[in-house]
């Protein structure tokens, strides 16, 4: 829509008629806009997504794991163990926004203008996207969690043992950069036995 209506503004590299009397000079311009700083949005770029065709979906979660399984004589009756599951059902959220109008002729000096909106609305729901999955997995019950052990690295550490302790496995480690900051400090202050074999990197 922007390149239709800019081409019928008027062609590139032209410009409006000065009234008589007024000295035209050039203009020295930078068409590419300069972008604001944006932080790395690390939780989209590891975690994990499921591509859907209608915008309600539903799915079988398991809520019961009793296995009762044992040695039994033979014609003995067999012990019977509990798997149950529920049927989840849910639907797709919609996130969007809008840019704020922009001068038409901006378009035409500058062609730039467009992918560089274009890149902020999208980084812009990338932003909007990550804060939903993390308040949907802070809302999630049943978290486990893990206190505060010693040091952050221990911390993590004891973290990865709780999750192998229930059969799953990391994927991977979200932290607030001002929490990693604190640790980068730590190893540069503390002796680094108390570290020795913790997975900093």
């Amino acid at each position: 829509m922007a390149d239709a209506a800019a081409s019928k503004i008027m062609p590139p590299g032209s410009k409006a008629l000065a009234p008589s009397g007024i000295v035209v000079v050039g203009v020295e311009f930078s068409p590419d806009p300069v972008a604001l700083g944006r932080p790395a949005n690390t939780l989209l770029s590891v975690m994990p997504v499921k591509q859907h065709t209608e915008p309600t979906y539903g799915y079988l979660r398991q809520t019961v794991r009793t296995s009762n399984a044992a040695v039994v004589a033979e014609g003995g009756t067999k012990p019977t163990s509990v798997f149950s599951v529920v049927r989840i059902e849910d639907s797709l959220d919609v996130i969007a926004h809008i840019s704020e109008p922009c001068p038409r002729y901006w378009l035409v000096d500058s062609p730039a203008l467009q992918q560089f909106l274009t890149t902020e609305l999208t980084y812009g729901l990338q932003v909007a996207i990550e804060a939903a999955a993390l308040a949907t997995i802070n809302a999630t019950s049943g978290i486990m969690a893990q206190a505060y052990n010693t040091s952050p690295l221990a911390t993590l550490r004891k973290s990865l043992t709780v999750l192998e302790t229930q059969g799953y496995e990391a994927g991977f480690m979200l932290l607030n950069p001002a929490d990693w900051e604190g640790v980068g400090l730590a190893l540069a202050s503390a002796s680094a036995v108390e570290y020795q074999g913790l997975p900093y990197d």
